[in-house]
């Protein structure tokens, strides 16, 4: 009977990838995990990948010249493949259950970029306007923001961040329109913040929403914002 209850044990242990269905430990095999669209070296500011000409530094020159409000971005994957697919999923196909792979593929590459610095005291993920919200039923970078708390046992306060301006969807503007769009589309509930926050969202593009939102995070106390986004799409 002991044997028995081992073996059911062990079983529980394991999952299927949900790439290859082969048995893991883990949410994807470490197989899969290598394919996947890993992001390059890339600027610790604003996450857009180096040039010949600015691999020197650890900051780009458009960062250098013209710093955004963020202090920095964490990106591990470029938005393609399976990474884009489980996205758009996650977004616009109610596959709420990708928000833990999400959370959890994002969690185990973070710990690379807080090697030897302090980690963000409190992960905000980017709100949607109510009247978006109550369309989609749910917030995706909340699914994910919540998951990426547990993980990484930071907490999340996903009511701290109000987006009170309806804007148009980023991905539907020109790059022009973009700050425009979000400019003064966010308030902060909380009357104090810690220090250093992280601030989460799927995709990160030009930046505009996720400096929009530092703006006003910075107003209220935070002195130190980090991007946090599952992937960085080319521009």
């Amino acid at each position: 009977m002991r044997h028995v209850i081992q073996q059911v044990r062990q079983r529980c242990r394991y999952h299927s990838c949900v790439v290859c269905r082969m048995k893991t430990k883990q949410l994807l095999c470490e197989a899969c995990f290598s394919y996947l669209p890993h992001h390059p070296d890339a600027c610790y500011q604003c996450g857009n990948a180096f040039t010949t000409a600015d691999n020197s530094n650890d900051t780009c020159g458009q960062c250098l010249s013209q710093p955004p409000e963020f202090t920095r971005t964490v990106a591990p994957f470029k938005y393609q493949g399976y990474i884009q697919s489980w996205i758009l999923s996650l977004k616009f196909n109610r596959c709420i259950r990708h928000a833990k792979l999400l959370a959890y593929l994002f969690s185990r590459q973070m710990e690379n970029y807080y090697q030897n610095t302090s980690r963000p005291s409190l992960i905000i993920p980017i709100p949607l306007h109510q009247q978006r919200q109550q369309q989609r039923g749910y917030n995706q970078a909340q699914c994910i923001a919540y998951h990426v708390s547990r993980m990484t046992r930071i907490p999340m306060n996903a009511t701290g961040l109000i987006r009170h301006k309806a804007t148009q969807a980023q991905a539907k503007i020109g790059l022009k329109q973009r700050r425009d769009n979000v400019l003064n589309a966010f308030l902060c509930n909380n009357k104090s913040l810690p220090q250093h926050i992280a601030l989460l969202d799927d995709v990160m593009t030009t930046g505009n929403t996720l400096n929009a939102a530092c703006k006003t995070l910075k107003k209220f106390g935070a002195q130190y914002v980090d991007n946090w986004v599952l992937a960085k799409s080319c521009r």
